[in-house]
């Protein structure tokens, strides 16, 4: 089983604007796509050819904020916009080793369910362009 990464102090922001996050719910995807392998002989032995598929170079980010008034209306603002969104997450593991992602061109592509009840949560789920270290 590959380590966890459990960040101490992680951090989401959409547009320059920190949102609220449920703490265990932060999910990307880098958008490095997928790559098809097969064989081929070449010279009657078999090699192995990889290709990429250029449409699957998407990032993903997913995250649950707290059920609220403001965080409703946000959430259909951010769906209104369209594409363009700059999501940014950040923070610390418990040893310091920081991590940062950048995802640009993001586009809200689900119309959240909002929870109208004590401890609900609206789940976020973005696309975007491959996801930048920053």
């Amino acid at each position: 089983m590959a380590d966890q990464i459990v960040l101490v102090d992680a951090s989401v922001e959409v547009d320059d604007e920190a949102y609220p996050v449920i703490g265990n719910t932060i999910v990307f995807t880098e958008g490095n796509g997928e790559t098809s392998v097969t064989a081929a002989s070449q010279g009657g032995r078999p090699i192995l050819v990889a290709s990429q598929d250029i449409t699957t170079k998407v990032s993903t980010v997913k995250f649950e904020v707290p059920s609220s008034v403001e965080m409703m209306n946000k959430s259909r603002e951010i769906g209104a916009k369209g594409i363009g969104r700059v999501i940014r997450i950040s923070g610390t593991d418990a040893g310091g080793n920081r991590l940062g992602r950048t995802f640009r061109s993001a586009a809200l592509v689900t119309d959240p369910e909002k929870s109208i009840q004590n401890e609900g949560t609206i789940p976020m789920e973005f696309k975007a362009s491959p996801a930048v270290p920053s």
